[in-house]
């Protein structure tokens, strides 16, 4: 999976009275996300064009900013008007950013935050946190003047808008592509050593499919039954599944091994009946989600050096705006058993609640395998 993308913008559109028509980029496909920032040198407030929805706004008494975005049909061009609440005079200003490989439906950002309107030398970029991977997070410089903005250590400059009209004014994008769910970290914009009215809004684009969870599993040893932390949570392995290899109950090479998801309310542990039917009634339901799971592609066990491996091939649950929104945990099994029936492997824990709605799940095992027994 690949990490959204920014592409251009239309430039920055000014008006000194109460309204600017801001230029779509040149190129503009379906499902593309615009985002508009309009900001007016009052403290007024904004109406939403259609097709618009409001990201965020903020007012101060010499300085009103709103965030806009929209998910583009593939036709939009010419250019779009944003009116403020009052016809002042007050400089007012509007521009477009155009942004690919975001999620195709739902909203398309999450972890939303503003740093709010001060007179200050400085801006903070807000600390946001992610729940996924492959997010690309971006801020909003805004300030009501044209003093260059620079100084930042996590994000980029990715583009830089500004006027000289009336009383000036500066919009700053920054990215920061964060490759794996968690904290960002904050950052420092500095005006160009002049104490302006200035506040940022940072937020993180959601990529197009893929990774929710990178759930990399280690080396796991069925004598210590080792919890092994991934990215994404960690793996354990079932007690009764000692005692299942000696009842030859799994053939790995040959028998189909299911993962399916689950609930919260399924609580897992180590000590738990190490059967499918202990978790199924908790197991997850959605557009895209087959009941009872993923078969593992590419399963393996073999011997080398006193050492048995059983691996398999990556696995994938599909991104769906219908889908599962509340899986939990993921529980490997044997479908071929009817002995136990279905003896369950052992389970994996998501480390938070994860939505299909929001992005695919991956399942990437590591290069020794699923578990090994030395």
């Amino acid at each position: 999976m690949a990490y959204p993308v920014y592409e251009d913008n239309g430039g920055m559109a000014t008006g000194q009275d109460y309204a600017a028509s801001a230029s779509y980029p040149g190129t503009v496909n379906a499902d593309d996300i615009l985002i508009a920032v309009a900001t007016d040198e009052d403290n007024d407030s904004f109406s939403t064009p259609s097709g618009w929805t409001v990201v965020d706004s903020l007012s101060h008494s010499n300085f009103s900013v709103y965030v806009f975005y929209k998910r583009a049909v593939g036709t939009e061009s010419g250019s779009e008007t944003f009116t403020s609440a009052s016809n002042a005079g007050s400089l007012v200003t509007a521009s477009i950013f155009r942004f690919s490989g975001c999620v195709s439906s739902g909203t398309p950002y999450e972890a939303g935050a503003n740093w709010g309107i001060q007179s200050s030398l400085t801006a903070t970029i807000s600390d946001i946190t992610t729940s996924g991977n492959d997010r690309l997070a971006i801020s909003f410089a805004c300030q009501e003047d044209n003093t260059t903005h620079s100084g930042t250590s996590t994000y980029t400059s990715a583009a830089d808008l500004s006027t000289d009209v009336g009383n000036d004014a500066r919009v700053t994008l920054y990215t920061y592509q964060k490759a794996t769910a968690g904290a960002v970290g904050s950052d420092t914009v500095t005006n160009g050593g002049v104490a302006d009215y200035v506040c940022t809004f940072t937020m993180a684009l959601k990529p197009v499919s893929g990774t929710d969870v990178d759930a990399t599993l280690g080396t796991v040893t069925v004598a210590g039954y080792a919890a092994v932390v991934g990215v994404g949570g960690a793996f354990y392995l079932f007690d009764d599944y000692v005692d299942h290899l000696g009842e030859e109950i799994h053939n790995f090479s040959t028998d189909t091994i299911k993962v399916g998801l689950v609930t919260s309310t399924a609580a897992p542990t180590q000590g738990s009946v190490a059967a499918w039917g202990t978790f199924s009634p908790n197991e997850v339901s959605g557009t895209g989600y087959t009941p009872g799971g993923n078969a593992l592609a590419g399963t393996s066990w073999n011997e080398a050096g006193g050492t048995a491996t059983f691996d398999a091939n990556d696995l994938t649950f599909s991104y769906n705006a219908a889908g599962p929104t509340n899986a939990r945990y993921a529980i490997i099994y044997n479908d071929s058993d009817v002995t136990t029936p279905k003896a369950a492997i052992g389970f994996l824990d998501l480390g938070g609640t994860r939505s299909l709605q929001n992005a695919g799940l991956k399942l990437q095992w590591a290069g020794t395998g699923i578990h090994r027994i030395m």
